[in-house]
């Protein structure tokens, strides 16, 4: 929470995990009561930003978030293609593409992706068409296994 506490932003979440969810709300409830005295009072209950669900259903305006932090399920949607080998169902292009339309223009997309993702031609195709300045980074050498 120290990126949104340090830029002023108003925290939101959707978390699958019920557990990283509460940690989450616990997170976003420390933030709010840590605002200096004066600041504008949030008018949303640090247990209602942190949604326990999918995306898929959440209701929200198009372009109403600055930043997004997106880390999908690393895996494929059987459902979507996932079948054939060809990535076509990969959940986190899913999300990507799916979430795209709810940042601003001029926003910030933090996409957490196992690597091989990024030879995926429609996703990188997919996110050099619609952000102009693009940054890779790779999780530190001591982390990096765990998460690949």
């Amino acid at each position: 929470m120290t990126l949104a506490g340090g830029l002023g932003l108003e925290p939101f979440g959707v978390e699958l995990h019920e557990g990283r969810a509460e940690a989450a709300r616990t997170a976003v409830a420390q933030l709010l009561a840590a605002r200096p005295v004066g600041a504008t009072p949030s008018i949303t209950a640090p247990t209602t930003r942190i949604l326990h669900d999918s995306y898929h259903n959440l209701v929200t305006s198009r372009g109403g978030y600055n930043l997004l932090y997106l880390n999908s399920p690393y895996d494929h949607d059987d459902e979507d293609g996932g079948d054939r080998g060809d990535h076509g169902g990969r959940l986190e292009y899913q999300w990507l593409v799916h979430t795209r339309p709810w940042l601003q223009p001029g926003g910030l997309l933090l996409w957490v992706v196992p690597q091989h993702l990024l030879r995926l031609r429609k996703a990188t195709r997919y996110i050099l068409s619609w952000y102009d300045r693009v940054q890779v980074y790779r999780f530190p050498d001591d982390t990096y296994d765990q998460f690949k």
